[in-house]
């Protein structure tokens, strides 16, 4: 047996005298014999000889776990059961008899899923559960969590480990703590409604005790970092991040696919396979003939960089672990890239099942990387993520960045452990793909990651973190960071503005001033906006024929934004907007414009003092309940020469067949014709828009008109369309 360390020791016994606790030491400090000597110290004390444990563990260690047992707890000949689904009820009448039972998470979701099975392994009456690896337990929505709480709330003894335990998300550090207390925070996982209110029960709990993170984990959690006890035996780590630029085909494909209209999950599952190898991306997606035609010949330049690396360390007389979060279509061609350097795949179809006593596919795999020197590379999926031995990599390279940082470390903790292959460095690769003018879903992901890990670490020191910063604690699907990702720009945009149809400058002014981060980051990426230029399009055409007739010398831009007339005309005009960040980024791009920063409905501009208003997607914003719209109108007339002309433009989606008649009649009353020739649907590339095009025929005294006729079909919600149609 090996020199047992003074850690183990103290280890064991705070898991026995805690009774339920999290073992959160790093990867390689040995909690495996840990939890082992502890269930050992609970076996003296309780003097029961029927006394049972519980392993529950990833399938692919299930071996490595009776070996330990045996290994580590040899004085009484413990009797041990694996369990999976092919031998289940015959594996389960061996456990009767059994001191140890051995089952796998996978085997959780399979019996939860038939009347009864549940029931039969928690009736063998486990006096302690072992949890290894327990982030596969916290996700309250899994078959195999319902079954792991079942037989985890009647133990006696629960040893809960991970080297990992930054959790994905507040409903996972709940599910947490109703393992470890199930008595102070309870969730009955047969109810769906209980699962529903998880993450409510995290929310009301840090609510109103802030702190309450840090004296749980303190209470129940035992941390040690190896570099405290086993460091001279750890290699020296160099982590970097290794951007790739996409550029040419590449960023076409990803850009092709990022425009797309689609569902979230579909757009998503696109952009990770556009990030690695746009050959990989479904051609629906492509809408470019030309690129369609073409893509599957397109060379990925992530694995130009790939080459790079793996030259690099197999030069230095290294191996290298290669990550894929993706299967078909990269597995096969990364070995064949590289089968020069003598390759090894090890993903879900490699068996890990041992037959008659002999080692299983994925174990002879796993030991020919680490000991044959003919072979250099292993290109691992998600199924090597966890408690396995690959020490033999001097490199890891994560091909697509892992979601969530538990996810991230394990990978690197295959290598980076005290295990069989001695080794003096080791090197960590993210690949991590980067576009022009938006968050790529890989930087997202890893800042994502990243963000985890520092709330995590605010929560465990009780700095209480704000509603913002909880919402990094959501699973990365769910998060605004991740959603926004897989937005170009003018989705971004178009979803932005929506907020605020029919709102008002009241709004409006509320956001600029409790969001200016947010007001920055929209004034920042709107010169890029496509529908921005698109309406330019239609109504620098409208005022060139316009100008046919009659000069129109001094313009003003409504609600300019960046200042976009001015910018497209070439040519100085006034430019107003409620939006000071939007107007400094209109001076860096034009300083010669007249910007002024002024609501729309009180303009200070001299009476008869304009030749041509232009409002571009802005008038849907104004607030229809309180004559705001009106009074935009009543403006434009008092400050428009007799004669001067006003080109308004909404999205053409904001409109119905009956909003045309409805503003038309409205504009009459207020001074205006509406030039037929120069107003209806109008479309520029793939941007359509309702087009206005006024002609001022009198001075207006202020009318007061019903506040319907300027409310559009896109001001009304679902429920007051409902009611509507119910009225007619």
């Amino acid at each position: 047996m090996e020199d047992i360390k003074p850690f183990q020791i103290i280890g064991a016994y705070e898991l026995f005298n805690r009774k339920r606790a999290l073992l959160a030491d790093e990867m390689g400090m040995y909690k495996t014999s840990q939890s082992i000597f502890a269930d050992s110290l609970m076996r003296e004390k309780e003097g029961n000889s029927d006394f049972k444990t519980l392993v529950i563990a990833p399938s692919s260690v299930r071996e490595h776990w009776a070996r330990e047992i045996k290994k580590w707890a040899p004085h009484y000949n413990p009797k041990i059961q694996i369990l999976d689904t092919s031998n289940f009820y015959q594996g389960l009448e061996n456990a009767i008899k059994s001191d140890w039972v051995i089952g796998g998470y996978s085997l959780m979701s399979s019996i939860a899923k038939e009347n009864g099975r549940a029931d039969q392994l928690k009736d063998l009456n486990f006096q302690h559960l072992i949890l290894d690896e327990v982030h596969n337990a916290k996700n309250p929505s899994a078959l195999r969590t319902t079954t792991v709480k079942r037989i985890a709330d009647q133990t006696e003894y629960l040893s809960a480990l991970s080297g990992t335990p930054i959790p994905n998300s507040i409903v996972d550090l709940y599910m947490l703590f109703s393992l470890l207390e199930p008595n102070n925070y309870p969730v009955n996982l047969e109810d769906p409604k209980e699962i529903k209110s998880v993450k409510s029960k995290f929310l009301y709990l840090y609510k109103n005790d802030p702190e309450a993170v840090k004296r749980i984990l303190h209470e129940r959690m035992i941390r040690r970092e190896t570099k405290d006890y086993i460091q001279e035996n750890l290699p020296e780590v160099r982590e970097q991040d290794i951007i790739v630029p996409l550029s040419g085909d590449n960023a076409d494909v990803y850009y092709s696919v990022l425009e797309q209209e689609t569902s979230f999950g579909s757009k998503l599952m696109q952009l990770e396979k556009a990030s690695l190898d746009p050959s990989l991306v479904d051609p629906r997606f492509i809408e470019n003939p030309s690129l369609r035609n073409n893509f599957k010949k397109i060379e990925s330049l992530k694995y130009q960089a790939l080459d790079s690396i793996i030259n690099d360390e197999i030069g230095n007389n290294g191996k290298v672990v290669v990550f894929t979060n993706l299967k078909t279509g990269v597995v096969d061609k990364l070995y064949d890239r590289y089968k020069e350097y003598g390759v090894l795949v090890i993903d879900g179809d490699v068996s890990s099942d041992s037959k008659k006593g002999l080692e299983s596919e994925r174990e002879i795999r796993r030991k020919l990387f680490q000991f044959d020197p003919d072979y250099k590379i292993l290109i691992a999926t998600t199924t090597m993520n966890e408690g396995v031995d690959l020490t033999a990599a001097t490199g890891i390279v994560h091909l697509g960045i892992p979601w969530t940082p538990a996810e991230l470390s394990q990978r690197n903790r295959r290598s980076l452990r005290n295990g069989e292959i001695k080794k003096d460095r080791l090197n960590i690769y993210n690949l991590v793909t980067k576009v022009e003018d938006v968050e790529s879903i890989e930087e997202a992901i890893l800042g994502l990651n990243r963000n985890k890990e520092t709330r995590f670490r605010y929560m465990t020191s009780g700095i209480t973190l704000s509603k913002k910063d909880l919402e990094d604690f959501q699973e990365a699907k769910k998060t605004r960071k991740i959603k926004e990702s897989t937005k170009s720009i003018d989705q971004k945009l178009v979803s932005h503005f929506i907020r605020f149809r029919g709102q008002g400058k009241d709004k409006v002014s509320r956001f600029l001033k409790r969001d200016p981060e947010s007001a920055q980051s929209v004034a920042e990426l709107y010169p890029k906006f496509k529908m921005s230029k698109n309406a330019s399009n239609i109504y620098l055409g409208i005022i060139e024929e316009l100008e046919k007739e009659n000069p129109l010398e001094v313009k003003l831009d409504l609600a300019c934004g960046i200042g976009a007339l001015g910018i497209s005309l070439n040519e100085p005009v006034i430019s107003l907007d409620i939006d000071p960040f939007m107007l400094h980024k209109g001076k860096e791009l034009y300083k010669e414009n007249k910007l002024v920063r002024s609501p729309m409905d009180t303009l200070p501009i001299k009476d008869k003092s304009i030749d041509l208003i232009v409002c571009s997607l802005a008038y849907q914003m104004v607030n229809p309940e309180n004559n705001e719209r009106e009074n935009v109108l009543i403006e434009i007339n008092r400050t428009l020469r007799k004669n001067g002309k006003s080109i308004i433009l909404l999205n053409s989606s904001y409109l119905d067949e009956n909003d045309n008649d409805r503003f038309s009649f409205a504009a009459k009353k207020l001074g205006f014709n509406i030039m037929g020739e120069y107003s209806g649907i109008m479309q520029s590339e793939k941007s359509k828009f309702g087009v206005y095009t006024l002609d001022k025929v009198d001075d207006v005294n202020d009318t007061i008109l019903d506040s319907n006729l300027l409310k559009f079909f896109g001001d009304y919600t679902k429920n007051d369309l409902r009611k509507k149609i119910r009225e007619k």
